[in-house]
Parts: C-alpha cells; structure tokens; sequence
C-alpha cells in the first residue's frame, strides 16, 4: 500500500481479491457505510480515497499521553459500534450473516468526526458476538495492555455494543475471552 498524492493505491495478492475488495467498497458506500471510495480499480490494483485520521491503535495511543475526556471516548466508541451496526444492517441477507472477521482496531479510522471501516479482503460469515470479542481483545491488549484508559474505553463498546447490538453482557466477557485466545494464538504463530 502506498500514497500518491493523497490517492492510496493497494495492490493485492490477485486481481480476482481486488475486484471482491473494490465490489465491497462500493456497496458498503451505497448503503452510506463510511468507506474509502474506488477511484479507480485495475487487475490487481486499487485506487482508493485517503481518509485523514487515527487508526483506532494510533488514537489510544494519543489518549495515553494526553487524557481524552469522557465524552471523546464515548464519541468513539459510540461511532465503532454504530459503523459496526450499519455493516451488519448492509450485509444482512435471509441465510448469512457477514460480520468484519478480521477485526481489528488498524482497519478503522476516527477523523475526528466519524469512524471509517477499511480493509475488507477476508468475506466472513457468523455472529456479530466473535467481531466485538476479537474488537475488545485488540483494545485491551495493545501494548502496555489493560490501561486504565483501555479498560474504559473497552467499557464503553461493551455498553454500547449492549444497548445497539442486544448482545448481553455475560456473552460479551465470554466473547472477548475468546477474542483473547485467538489474539495470543495468532501472536504465538507469528513468532
């Protein structure tokens, strides 16, 4: 992935993966989902949209040196589950359920307004449950893991998650667990 001229260009592995993340892209933005817009797609390449902001990793980082208030950290964590809502919503359909999969807090960025989804190479199928629990094990496990700032921000998705998601609280903890088993295995390989 490269920047040109605030264009980024991202090539993939084969132009068959370029053409599913381009066809993604451009539906998640019909349904008003906010995405990086195609500006141009050609064999294994894409040219997309820059959008200016924080990954969500390189924002809780800037809160670890700088306090956010409160209401900052609802403001985010409110978008996350929001954007998070409207991409279930967008890819419902009658015998699947599509859920981010490879969630994690790099494929989301906060312009200081709202939250931008990226990255959609991988097509995954299941419960919105596995896609907060693998959310809330990056939050809490990014390094220094379990800050305080991270343990509330973490708080405030479950909350949210809660109330706009219906999922209960008791399956959130056990999903985030999960989450967590899945982090140290992927870490553990990529050693």
């Amino acid at each position: 992935m490269r920047l040109i001229n605030n264009i980024v260009e991202k090539q993939f592995k084969s132009d068959e993966a370029a053409f599913k993340e381009a066809a993604i892209l451009k539906y998640l933005s019909s349904k008003g989902l906010k995405v990086p817009q195609v500006i141009s797609h050609q064999g294994d390449t894409i040219q997309m949209e820059y959008i200016k902001g924080y990954t969500l990793p390189d924002l809780i980082d800037m809160w670890e040196q700088d306090a956010p208030s409160d209401v900052d950290v609802d403001v985010v964590a409110k978008g996350l589950v929001e954007w998070l809502v409207s991409f279930y919503i967008a890819t419902d359909s009658t015998n699947t359920k599509a859920i981010r999969g490879d969630i994690n807090g790099r494929n989301f960025i906060f312009d200081g307004k709202d939250i931008w989804g990226l990255d959609f190479e991988e097509e995954c199928f299941g419960d919105s449950r596995d896609d907060i629990g693998l959310l809330l094990a990056f939050i809490t496990t990014y390094n220094p893991a379990n800050t305080s700032l991270k343990k509330l921000f973490a708080k405030q998705v479950v909350s949210f998650s809660n109330k706009m998601l219906n999922i209960a609280l008791e399956d959130i903890e056990d999903y985030h667990q999960k989450g967590i088993r899945v982090l140290m295995d992927r870490r553990g390989a990529a050693k």
